[in-house]
């Protein structure tokens, strides 16, 4: 299992592109853009962005996806959604964490009531996930390309079609999240909360040059990172 301690530019977050349409008017005034750059430098002092990943061999028995991790070999079922990836030789199983700090800031201003900027520190993380996303897909396109592989697409619990959230324990599991003091809450999400997990299959059989999620969109897919970047 690998942690990378990834590194963000804050002079290229976007935050157009992760605003909903109906929302981008609070970015437009002078006051809110001066509290933008503020809370940008904050934020960039909060964020601990890593990501955690294993690149297992797998195979199919009995019905079930066998991972290998090291020396030990994880399974799931296959009608959990993930019959793309038995097509797969490898499968990378991954989690970006920006960490607890700015979660716990972002709460503070909420109880306080200062609603806009916990409302920009939230736009501002998003942000910054979005850069760790576009450095992860090219890390995992780089891995690919080194094998003369293609991938499948990208398998994201919760929002891939009959992948559900109930595989999170799986995923920390593999990845010896609580190490890095992540866990799962009694609704299968991920916490801290600015975390995202996942699954790409490497593969010959594939024929995607590059990464896209496998789930059909949700309110949020014009500004999407694994969609959009």
């Amino acid at each position: 299992m690998a942690v990378e301690n990834l590194e963000i530019s804050l002079s290229e977050l976007n935050f157009d592109t992760f605003a909903k349409d109906s929302d981008k008017s609070k970015l437009n005034s002078e006051v809110v853009n001066q509290r933008l750059d503020e809370l940008t430098s904050v934020a960039g002092k909060l964020v601990d962005p890593t990501l955690l990943y294993e690149i297992c061999p797998v195979s199919v028995k009995d019905g079930r996806l066998l991972f290998y991790a090291g020396d030990k070999v994880f399974s799931l079922d296959i009608n959990e959604g993930l019959s793309e990836l038995t097509h797969a030789k490898e499968v990378v199983i991954g989690l970006i964490t920006l960490g607890s700090a700015i979660e716990w800031e972002i709460r503070k201003y909420n109880s306080e009531n200062q609603l806009l900027t916990s409302y920009l520190l939230s736009e501002i993380s998003i942000s910054i996930m979005g850069q760790l996303i576009a450095k992860t897909k090219k890390m995992i396109m780089d891995l690919a390309r080194s094998k003369d592989c293609c991938v499948s697409l990208v398998h994201i619990p919760g929002s891939t079609p009959g992948l559900s959230l109930s595989i999170q324990p799986f995923i920390l599991n593999v990845l010896k999240g609580e190490n890095k003091g992540i866990t799962v809450n009694q609704h299968m999400m991920i916490e801290p909360f600015y975390s995202v997990t996942f699954l790409v299959g490497i593969g010959t059989t594939y024929n995607n040059h590059d990464l896209y999620p496998k789930c059909p969109g949700c309110s949020r897919a014009k500004s999407c990172a694994w969609r959009n970047l």
